[in-house]
């Protein structure tokens, strides 16, 4: 069964002007460093991250061009569309899928409501937004561009030779832009071979239950993680939490069970459980990887008081390509 992805977008992102970036999460661990692209995310879901594109430091927290440099030959299929903040403020979300029809290059499905009239009361909500883009188009080096006047696939060279000098290159101009047609944008870039083998990339706007710093969750290395040997003066709430955008912790079974799901998609050397050790002093936390150069930290995270430790049960899930944590909370 396809994995499918839903990117929760917090609510003081989705506004006029605003531009999104969900693209495939890379690390490098060369020499010593260990580099990320993004550096900077606001969510992280199965390998893919949710980027505030006009946050200042987005690119350029870290060294990353020798990570951008190793990535140069892998194109990607890219998809651009621009829609209401009020699509995703009504509950609407916004479903990318292939098309199973083999006719033209045009994507179907009911984009074209993202621009209809949105009532802001409940009545008005319907169903939610589908984008199916045909199999020809998802191909290496395509973009497909859906915009309010037009909905059209080019190669995405030719896009940005045509738009060379226009605001495309600009931020501030471009957020004016998309002001002044009551627009926000999203960019989806992502391998082919997501869709192309059944996934589904939703995204929607953060459930409120879930919002509580509206912080962007800043991505470090592990040789930035904090010192835990002052295990006593560190406290964590669980609804703070559950805020973590790494370790995508849920509480199951009325709340009394709390699950976590450590991504390691773009760790392809890691296959088992055996290649991982769990480990935790106090209520602080973490894994790591064992291999021929011996034992390193992956992550760590300090756990809330609640949960019991002692009855800790973990498994890594070869599907999802991820160790999944299990803590029965008191």
């Amino acid at each position: 069964m396809a994995n499918n992805i839903v990117i929760d977008i917090p609510p003081e992102l989705i506004q006029y002007g605003k531009t999104l970036l969900i693209e495939k999460h890379s690390e490098l661990f060369l020499d010593g460093y260990h580099l990320s692209k993004p550096s900077v995310f606001v969510r992280q879901v199965h390998g893919l991250c949710l980027v505030d594109s006009q946050q200042q430091d987005h690119r350029s927290v870290t060294p990353t061009h020798l990570l951008e440099s190793t990535l140069d030959d892998e194109q990607l299929v890219q998809i651009i569309i621009e829609f209401p903040p009020e699509c995703l403020n009504i509950g609407k979300s916004v479903i990318i899928e292939k098309s199973n029809s083999n006719e033209g290059k045009q994507p179907l499905g009911n984009f074209k409501d993202l621009y209809n009239e949105h009532q802001s009361n409940k009545s008005s909500e319907s169903k939610d937004i589908h984008i199916q883009i045909p199999k020809q188009c998802i191909e290496r080096g395509n973009m497909i561009v859906i915009h309010k006047e037009k909905v059209f696939s080019i190669k995405a060279n030719d896009y940005l030779k045509q738009q060379s000098g226009h605001f495309i290159n600009n931020q501030f101009a471009k957020r004016d832009h998309l002001q002044s047609k009551n627009l926000m944008e999203m960019t989806i870039e992502i391998p082919p071979e997501f869709l192309l083998n059944g996934q589904t990339i939703t995204f929607r706007k953060e459930d409120a239950q879930s919002v509580a710093a509206n912080f962007p969750y800043r991505r470090h290395s592990r040789t930035d993680a904090p010192a835990t040997n002052n295990n006593n003066l560190q406290k964590i709430s669980m609804e703070e939490f559950l805020l973590d955008k790494i370790w995508n912790p849920l509480l199951l079974e009325n709340g009394h069970l709390l699950q976590l799901s450590l991504d390691f998609t773009n760790r392809s050397d890691i296959h088992s459980k055996d290649q991982l050790k769990i480990v935790h002093n106090g209520h602080n936390l973490h894994v790591e990887i064992n291999n021929q150069q011996g034992s390193s930290i992956f992550k760590q995270v300090l756990l809330p008081e609640q949960v019991k430790l002692d009855q800790l049960k973990s498994h890594f899930d070869g599907q999802h390509h991820c160790l999944v944590i299990t803590l029965p909370v008191q």
